[in-house]
């Protein structure tokens, strides 16, 4: 009967020592589980950052780029709309000056600023020198008293391509055009306003 009891005792000490072991073993293996989903939560969450992070500076960018092509493309119109304006205000203003230079071509006035012109041409000749003076057609009515004004020079007089008056005299002696016409006058201004009001930007 003791030796059944002894028996017993072994049987009881060998299976607490498995069943102490297995705790054990389980302990350890439920602590790996949790350090193990610890970490897979961690690592989702990093992920989910770094997902969203993306996300949103790809929307930004996306919306920044939408805006810059919305201006931009409100910024070139208004562009067009101001380069508009202003050629028509310089239309206007330069129709203005040709109806007053017309006016001033018909008044008595006229004829003696050719001749004010020609005589700051004719500086430019030397003595004698024969050179060619171009008047708008209209304007031929004036050869005689012109000539007349410098009689220092040959001056030849022919009908020219200007429409605004003025003159150009031309030295073939010396290879010089003197161009003192109201259209390159006229011309020189458009290009100059053009500049100063911006009317030349791209």
């Amino acid at each position: 009967m003791q030796q059944i009891t002894q028996q017993q005792h072994k049987l009881d000490v060998f299976v607490q020592a498995i069943l102490s072991e297995s705790d054990t073993e389980v302990n350890d293996i439920l602590r790996r589980m949790e350090v193990e989903h610890k970490e897979a939560i961690d690592a989702a969450r990093v992920s989910l950052e770094q997902e969203a992070a993306r996300y949103k500076a790809a929307k930004i960018s996306e919306i920044r780029a939408r805006e810059n092509r919305r201006v931009n493309a409100r910024m070139t119109g208004n562009k067009q709309k101001l380069l508009q304006f202003r050629e028509e205000c310089a239309n206007e203003n330069f129709k203005r000056v040709q109806e007053r230079l017309r006016v001033f071509m018909d008044s008595p006035k006229y004829a003696d600023h050719l001749k004010r012109l020609l005589q700051r041409a004719s500086r430019l000749l030397k003595d004698g020198e024969e050179a060619d003076v171009y008047l708008r057609p209209e304007d031929m009515r004036f050869a005689g008293i012109l000539g007349a004004s410098q009689p220092d020079f040959q001056l030849n007089f022919h009908p020219g391509h200007q429409h605004l008056g003025g003159l150009q005299l031309v030295s073939h002696e010396q290879g010089m055009r003197v161009d003192m016409s109201f259209d390159s006058a006229l011309n020189d201004q458009i290009g100059h306003f053009a500049e100063i009001s911006g009317m030349n930007i791209g």
